[in-house]
């Protein structure tokens, strides 16, 4: 029987289907409809199902129409992919992350972002000590989408025999165990908090360790239909996460959170790469009702996509420092309102302070009330320190 290679020799090619047809060596001199199609042989099987194989634009476009799975949240975080959430200690990460989770377990919208439909959230926590914390702030979250007890229902907590830490997502045979009860509750999302403490074996600064920790991250997406968050601290520049660049360049997408220095529950957003935010948001997270009975409820503030995926990102970081003085402070005048935003973010190059204070006048959001500038958002000042 002739192989490929005799075919294509011959001067005949490949179909998709793997078998060969000729072309022939001089053109045809009509391409009208009485035209033939070339004769299709059987000299060379068809490849097998599981092997590479030829695939034609329409069976490719099919093929990749059906792999992508899109967002999760809209725009926030991808299926089928790992997504990275980068901050200083205590700086909203959890937070933001139990309020992700609420979202997709119920159904309700994330920060004004919707969810692509409900699904099943798995949480991953390896310090016995640290449970109790995102715990807490998963149900606070829940209680603020008003969610039904059945919806509670469908998070679930991956821990090790009898309470204990489990082992290291780098021991195959536990990620396997792992993967078998994602795939048994149809998990749609997966939570890895901490990052470092799920891979205590992992070399952080390493480039060959840090993509192992990135494969085993990357085999608990079941293709394109589960999204992992993977929760870790910020190095040095706050706008990278700590360790080897491998760990930023093989993830979707990372999400840098950083608070505001006096609103501690307006949150700064930057999504991107490379430390380079291809969008940055503010969300305000609100609290209502005593501790052990306490709602958190998510608002989006503003959302600034970027002309430059490196751009400075003033514009959001005025806007925040406005609503900040404007629910701390009494300000009386538009010079003592920059004043303040300058004495928070110091001489910035580029200084769009009166184009942002016009767009926030215009939107209602900043006004003036009894000769005093207010603030018209969902944005409390609490003080509270988020996980």
């Amino acid at each position: 029987m002739r192989d490929a290679a005799d075919v294509i020799a011959d001067g005949g090619v490949l179909d998709p289907r793997g078998a060969p047809y000729r072309i022939p060596l001089e053109p045809e001199p009509s391409l009208g409809p009485n035209r033939t199609t070339p004769e299709i042989t059987d000299d060379v099987p068809l490849p097998s199902d599981n092997g590479p194989r030829l695939y034609s634009m329409t069976e490719l476009d099919e093929i990749t129409s059906n792999e992508a799975a899109g967002h999760l949240v809209n725009g926030l975080l991808p299926a089928g992919g790992v997504t990275l959430f980068v901050g200083k200690a205590r700086s909203g990460k959890t937070t933001v992350v139990a309020g992700i989770t609420a979202a997709i377990v119920t159904g309700h919208s994330f920060a004004g972002r919707t969810v692509k439909q409900k699904g099943v959230a798995v949480h991953v926590y390896t310090d016995r000590a640290r449970v109790a914390e995102p715990k807490r702030l998963l149900r606070a979250a829940l209680r603020g989408t008003n969610a039904d007890p059945a919806d509670t229902e469908r998070v679930f907590w991956w821990r090790g025999a009898n309470g204990r830490p489990p082992p290291s997502l780098l021991d195959g045979t536990h990620r396997e165990e792992l993967r078998k009860e994602l795939d048994r509750v149809k998990a749609s999302l997966v939570v890895v908090d901490s990052l470092r403490r799920s891979a205590p074996d992992w070399q952080e600064n390493e480039a060959d360790s840090t993509r192992l920790v990135m494969s085993a991250l990357t085999d608990l997406t079941s293709g394109a239909t589960r999204a992992v968050v993977a929760i870790h601290h910020a190095g040095h520049e706050q706008k990278r996460p700590r360790g080897s660049s491998d760990l930023d360049a093989a993830v979707e997408s990372t999400i840098i959170v950083q608070p505001h220095k006096k609103a501690r529950n307006l949150l700064i957003l930057e999504a991107g790469h490379h430390g380079c935010a291809d969008e940055r948001f503010l969300i305000a997270v609100s609290r209502e009702g005593e501790e052990d009975n306490m709602a958190l409820q998510f608002s989006p503030v503003a959302a600034a996509p970027s002309d430059d995926a490196c751009g400075d990102g003033n514009n959001l970081r005025i806007r925040a420092a406005i609503i900040a003085a404007g629910r701390t402070e009494e300000v009386r005048s538009v010079d003592a309102l920059r004043k303040r935003v300058r004495a928070e973010l110091g001489t910035l190059s580029n200084d769009p302070f009166d184009e942002v204070k016009g767009e926030m006048e215009e939107a209602g959001e900043l006004s003036k009330v009894d000769r005093v500038f207010r603030i018209r958002m969902p944005v409390t000042t609490d003080g509270s320190d988020d996980a």
